[in-house]
């Protein structure tokens, strides 16, 4: 048997001797380790302008442009971004806030960045900080909630940092919790902390002291989303309680009701899109081979019914405070990631570009659903 495979695998040789095989070209590793031409595309509260990360000489740095005008984007000064760095519009929609490692010793600082005068001011400075922003609140649009870890404990104290001048306000000590959610007026509403047996528990924060919320086993320990709306009266998880799924919960935490905003049938609900005035979510995803968007507040049917008419999994990464413009990524097996400015009056998606390193590339048809499941899209 085993001479009657050489023979057949020779006699396949033969057949194709003297036809000259050209080796394919390899993909330039600039297209698969380079920066992307965009990165973190995001818009100001006000809706007026766009922010986004986009190589500046050899890195990456911070860029505006207005809205109405991409093509006029400028650069803020030589402030340098990293590609794990995060992007956020201050409430001001003046300031740019970016968190990241600027020194390479593992040490998150965040940076507000005055976007008329390009002025990089570290609102938590100091040596082996670790800080994070909390909220940003049209309530307070000159500051910005941020959790910073600066005692020797490393668990992160909730402050009030002044966009102008970095002035610091504490509003809680930490004393042992690895979950801090404020509301829009920048006051310490829930805490939580992993138990012993591998959960996780709640606790609503009054007078300045933790009371009971409820906790999860490690079998239904809370799924990834987790937030508070803009008064802080109303918790926002994905819980598991009594389902084989995640579902996004809403509860009340004063009466601890709860409510099922959005849940599917395949899949954990793990993806949000938050309602900038109300802060609580009026859709959200899940993914079974491809990702499928609940609409939980019917005002924004028709606005998904358009945007599924899109090429590619679709992502919304900034809202406008008036919500009439929307920032969303479409995410495509065929093409890079792109950014798109989608009005809400006129339902329609302009494109303002995004990763385009492997256009040249992009053509070689859609994986099968089982390649989409291996590589994890």
């Amino acid at each position: 048997m085993r001479a009657l495979v050489i023979a057949l695998v020779l006699s396949g040789c033969a057949g194709v001797r003297g036809v000259a095989l050209r080796p394919a070209s390899p993909i330039p590793r600039q297209l698969l380790f380079g920066d992307p031409e965009r990165l973190d595309v995001q818009l100001s509260p006000d809706g007026d302008q766009i922010a986004f990360l986009a190589p500046r000489g050899e890195a990456l740095g911070v860029w505006v442009a207005p809205r109405a005008e991409p093509a006029r984007a400028r650069a803020l000064g030589e402030h340098r971004a990293l590609r794990t760095s995060e992007l956020t519009w201050a409430a001001d929609s003046r300031h740019l806030l970016l968190a990241q490692d600027a020194s390479g010793r593992e040490e998150t600082h965040v940076y507000a960045i005055d976007t008329v005068t390009a002025e990089l001011r570290d609102l938590t400075p100091g040596d082996g900080v670790q800080a994070k922003v909390l909220r940003v609140s049209r309530r307070r649009p000159s500051a910005v909630a941020i959790a910073v870890a600066d005692r020797e404990h490393r668990l992160p104290d909730v402050y009030a940092v002044t966009l102008a001048d970095g002035d610091r306000h504490r509003i809680a000590r930490n004393e042992g919790y690895t979950t801090l959610l404020v509301d829009d007026a920048y006051r310490l509403r829930v805490v939580g902390r992993p138990t012993a047996s591998g959960g996780y528990e709640l606790f609503r924060w009054v007078d300045d002291r933790p009371v009971a919320l409820f906790a999860s086993s490690a079998q239904d320990t809370i799924k990834a989303h987790l937030s508070l709306d803009a008064d802080g009266t109303c918790l926002v998880v994905g819980d598991v309680h009594g389902r084989d799924k995640a579902a996004l919960v809403k509860i009340d935490l004063d009466t601890g009701a709860r409510v099922v905003l959005a849940e599917d049938a395949d899949a954990d609900v793990l993806e949000v899109t938050i309602n900038p005035r109300t802060g609580v979510p009026d859709a959200a995803a899940a993914s079974y081979l491809r990702k499928r968007w609940h609409v939980v507040d019917p005002a924004l049917t028709a606005d998904f019914d358009a945007l599924a008419k899109l090429d590619g999994e679709l992502q919304i990464t900034s809202r406008s405070d008036d919500d009439r413009f929307w920032i969303v990524a479409l995410d495509r097996d065929t093409a890079p990631i792109s950014y798109h400015l989608y009005d809400r009056q006129r339902r329609a998606a302009a494109d303002r570009r995004g990763d385009r390193r492997s256009a040249p590339y992009r053509d070689r048809g859609p994986r099968s659903r089982s390649d989409r499941h291996r590589c994890g899209s």
